[in-house]
């Protein structure tokens, strides 16, 4: 009876380590910070991989000219500074379908989008 004691309390412990270690090895939560260049003027290459991104992830929703052309029920506010449209990417809105990609994009990604959406106020402008 003494041995199966032990051996129940070796099992036990060996479990309960191996549940301590796995536990302590998750992620913390994942929190924003914005890049230290997010307001550089944009690549042409962050220009042309927001677009990028934009086209395969956004304009489903958005459409392809953020509603530039009313082409979609959800428009974007473009004029909205690049830190608000980060952290709105980031994140998503709270109690809509605009979900949060911040878990699923690197942050250089998001900020190619953030540098895209600023420039269609450009391309506006002239």
């Amino acid at each position: 009876q003494l041995i199966i004691v032990f051996l129940l309390t070796g099992i036990l412990f060996s479990i309960a380590l191996r549940w301590v270690l796995n536990s302590s090895q998750q992620k913390p939560m994942n929190i924003m910070t914005f890049p230290a260049n997010i307001d550089l003027e944009p690549t042409a290459e962050q220009l042309y991989y927001g677009k990028v991104h934009y086209k395969i992830r956004c304009s489903k929703c958005h459409g392809i000219n953020f509603s530039a052309n009313n082409d979609s029920a959800f428009p974007i506010q473009t004029t909205k500074s690049k830190q608000a449209l980060y952290s709105i990417i980031y994140y998503g809105i709270h109690n809509t379908n605009m979900k949060g990609w911040g878990k699923k994009l690197q942050p250089q990604d998001i900020l190619a989008i953030v540098h895209h959406l600023k420039s269609f106020n450009k391309e506006k402008a002239h």
